[in-house]
């Protein structure tokens, strides 16, 4: 008997901004309106790419007068998510960094193939907002940067709505301090690129945001992660042609370890 596996995603989210994607053919559907209530699921066999694998994921979100409450469920087993990678000690050098970033479990199904690149100061400055200076970073402590891109080996395999690429930094600072005073910056710098801070994301780090872009023409959107922890900031943006993307962020950030226990 043929046995056909499915990876179920639902997520529930009551969000500060209009967001409105909805994708028939796959049954995803993702809307907010003036009541801030946005709801998205989906399902997709993964019997070709994760055998043996079942997987089923739940996020959700209050927001109420500046409060702001979040749940993440446990996922199921055999192999309900990626586990999180062995704690590193967050210290400054580009190496150091490296052990940060996600692995090859915690990106998006699909995504097989990876680069890295070390970042120096005018690269990062080049990543934020025009406000921030050379003199900002310093002030902050900034020690180095560290990116890692994931996207798929033959992209014709990807279905429709799969997240495309990833694209995960790590920003070292020399203490926790710095980091939180150049949190909002990294923030700032996709707003400025026409992202939407949808709500805080409490369950990650010491502070985050949750951030969403779409392009209507093309039906394309963005889902991005900034989560300050410790003396370090990380950025992860996912990216889906025809989607919801918010989804494998988050898987990815809890692969990261990023999670609040």
């Amino acid at each position: 008997m043929a046995r056909l596996r499915y990876d179920l995603v639902a997520s529930f989210r009551i969000e500060s901004d209009v967001v409105s994607v909805s994708n028939p053919r796959k049954g995803e559907f993702l809307m907010s309106f003036s009541t801030r209530v946005s709801m998205s699921t989906f399902s997709r066999p993964i019997s070709r790419r994760r055998l043996g694998t079942l997987a089923f994921g739940t996020s959700a979100a209050f927001a109420v007068g500046g409060a702001s409450i979040a749940a993440v469920s446990a996922q199921s087993s055999p192999v309900a998510s990626p586990e999180a990678s062995p704690a590193a000690s967050p210290v400054a050098g580009a190496t150091d960094l490296t052990a940060l970033l996600p692995v090859a479990d915690a990106a998006p199904l699909g995504l097989d193939k990876s680069e890295d690149t070390t970042n120096d100061k005018a690269a990062a400055l080049l990543a934020l907002s025009s406000a921030v200076t050379a003199d900002d970073l310093d002030s902050w402590g900034w020690q180095g940067s560290v990116t890692r891109v994931y996207t798929a080996s033959d992209p014709s395999k990807l279905e429709k709505g799969d997240t495309s690429s990833e694209i995960a930094t790590v920003d070292g600072f020399a203490a926790a301090d710095g980091a939180s005073k150049a949190f909002p910056a990294y923030s700032d710098a996709l707003v400025a690129g026409g992202y939407k801070i949808l709500d805080d994301a409490p369950l990650y780090g010491d502070q985050a945001h949750l951030l969403w872009s779409k392009d209507e023409a093309s039906g394309a959107s963005d889902a991005a992660l900034v989560i300050q922890k410790d003396m370090i900031v990380y950025t992860i943006v996912t990216k889906a042609e025809d989607g919801s993307p918010i989804f494998d962020v988050e898987r990815t950030a809890v692969g990261m370890g990023l999670r609040r226990s």
